[in-house]
């Protein structure tokens, strides 16, 4: 974990997670039926590179991976939970799909990471409360990320908006630190108690990802299962406490 103290690195990944922002939003600017998870790639990848950063998850090879990474942007399309490979069997957007743009940028050595949810086309009903509702848990999980919490509170402010509208929560994603590295701790999942353990730090840095799940039939989401998912929602937003 990255417990970043100076106000030099504090800037640094302010702006990288500004502009981190900026790409995704104009990548997501171009999402429509026909258009391909490649082109939306390609074009991530050209606007962070014109910014004079680098893509931080392009051949990132966490532990126990068989192999790095081979993209720049994760792009999951509807039931894909996480990490979609859009360079790799590359699919065409379809109207309506629900497409998950999840970057990361290097700026000045410090990395931010940033997911977004689009509806390509014309968007049904179910789509954009899914989509609502995901952005109330992110913004639930920010609020209660102040110093003095706990990880265990900001988990379960994300999980009680999921569960008050019916959704079924993915207990195997979740949020985590940024800083010098991919991934960093401390880990923050879509589920907790208040009062747990780990309290949060001053002047430390989160990424929030919360991921809300249609299932068929919610009592089924006890864990997630690719059989029992129809859609997938996720928004993130890299936070700084000061």
């Amino acid at each position: 974990m990255s417990l970043l103290t100076l106000a030099e690195e504090i800037a640094a990944l302010r702006e990288g997670g500004r502009r981190l922002a900026t790409y995704v939003r104009e990548v997501g600017a171009t999402i429509k039926p026909g258009i391909t998870t490649r082109e939306l790639n390609d074009h991530f990848e050209r606007l962070v590179r014109a910014g004079n950063d680098e893509p931080s998850f392009l051949n990132y090879a966490p532990r126990g991976a068989k192999r790095p990474f081979p993209a720049a942007i994760c792009i999951s399309v509807n039931d894909e939970v996480v990490h979609g490979i859009p360079t790799e069997n590359s699919r065409v957007i379809m109207d309506g799909d629900i497409v998950t743009l999840d970057g990361g940028v290097t700026h000045q050595g410090l990395i931010t990471d940033h997911a977004v949810s689009f509806i390509a086309g014309i968007p049904d009903e179910e789509a954009v409360a899914l989509l609502q509702t995901t952005e109330r848990g992110l913004l639930a999980g920010v609020a209660a990320a102040k110093i003095g919490n706990h990880v265990g509170d900001i988990s379960a402010a994300v999980e009680a908006v999921g569960v008050e509208e019916g959704y079924g929560i993915v207990y195997e994603l979740g949020g985590h630190g940024v800083g010098y590295h991919v991934d960093e701790e401390p880990y923050i999942p879509n589920v907790g108690c208040s009062l747990s353990r780990c309290s949060v730090p001053n002047l430390n840095t989160f990424c929030f990802k919360n991921s809300f799940s249609i299932p068929p039939q919610l009592s089924y989401i006890s864990h997630f299962s690719p059989l029992s998912v129809i859609l997938i929602s996720r928004l993130s937003v890299s936070m700084f406490l000061t």
